[in-house]
């Protein structure tokens, strides 16, 4: 911790809040110049020496992190593979990361298609669990080999197949997420009823669901008219449009889930410490067409009609990277 940023006060409550947490859990918290050195960036071009680095073991150790942080009004950033390309998981503040521990395949079921797993599973090695069942969880970024589950879900990845099988928003049924207060929230899918009577509800829950749910009312011909259409794949900001499509607003739209706002929050909205994802039966059949074209330009101009014909993935190799490989001797 570079301690000549922060008044005396400051480094005081850092440091008071730092020794709390240390003690408290079963997990690790390091504060060493070292540490939090290897967590200064990710895989962009960032860089900045977060406050302290913490390995929580379990969901109490993310619940006393979430609630010993928010008493001493310190930030925290949840972490895994840090594979984010924009900085979403560097700061000044405590990072936890859950891909040390939390890394535990709680629960799989083939007959019904899920696995319920811990924040801090590496997508591949999920993959590789259910493969004898011929399932696979179908986002499948370039960066599936180390990327955690919930590192897909705080950037709502897809991949080259979101053609068929769409967004991680598409792919996941619940979540356990932990507020800044520490408090824990159930997110899933919600029927009329259930709805009603979370919005309804005088807990910390229902205030949360009554905030989201007056906000994108109140505001719903804005947000229609000003976020892109729905074929346009937007990760920018929260997905309110998302949301927009949802019941109650959209009568044919999916059941109401906050699911759709948590993914692509990039871990500002709370800390996650269980996921349900749906999986899905692996390809038996594919085909694979590679074409040269002259130009970028009339590459690009075929990409409507692939679509129109159902390509589940479509990529590009432009000149540059294909030197590359040319030139590497693989």
């Amino acid at each position: 911790m570079n301690s000549a940023s922060f008044t005396p006060n400051e480094s005081a409550r850092i440091k008071a809040a730092f020794i709390a947490i240390k003690q408290s859990i079963e997990g690790n918290a390091y504060n060493d110049t070292l540490s939090c050195m290897l967590y200064a960036s990710d895989a962009s071009m960032y860089q900045k020496l977060p406050l302290a680095v913490i390995y929580p073991k379990h969901e109490q150790d993310c619940i006393t992190i979430c609630k010993i942080s928010d008493e001493y009004d310190i930030p925290i950033i949840a972490r895994g593979a840090g594979t984010s390309l924009a900085g979403q998981v560097v700061g000044e503040a405590f990072i936890v990361d859950t891909s040390r521990y939390m890394t535990n395949i709680m629960e799989f079921n083939a007959k019904e298609k899920f696995a319920i797993v811990e924040p801090g599973v590496v997508v591949s090695v999920l993959n590789q669990h259910v493969a004898n069942q011929n399932l696979v969880f179908a986002p499948d970024p370039s960066t599936l080999t180390r990327a955690c589950v919930s590192g897909l879900v705080g950037n709502n990845a897809w991949g080259a197949h979101s053609p068929l099988y769409g967004e991680t928003v598409d792919n996941i049924i619940a979540m356990r997420l932990l507020t800044a207060s520490g408090r824990l929230v159930e997110i899933k899918n919600l029927s009329e009823l259930e709805l009603r009577e979370k919005i309804t509800s005088q807990d910390h829950e229902g205030e949360l669901y009554r905030a989201v749910f007056n906000e994108i009312d109140k505001h719903r011909v804005l947000i229609a008219q000003t976020y892109p259409k729905n074929d346009v794949p937007n990760n920018v900001g929260y997905a309110l449009d998302k949301l927009l499509r949802l019941q109650p607003w959209n009568k044919n739209g999916r059941p109401f889930s906050l699911l759709a706002l948590i993914c692509g929050s990039e871990g500002t909205l709370g800390l996650i410490t269980q996921i349900t994802v749906k999986l899905v039966p692996k390809l038996k059949n594919r085909s694979l067409i590679a074409v040269r074209f002259p130009s970028l330009r009339e590459a690009l101009e075929v990409v409507p009609v692939a679509n129109q014909h159902n390509a589940i993935a479509v990529e590009l190799l432009d000149n540059f990277l294909l030197s590359i490989i040319s030139s590497s001797n693989l």
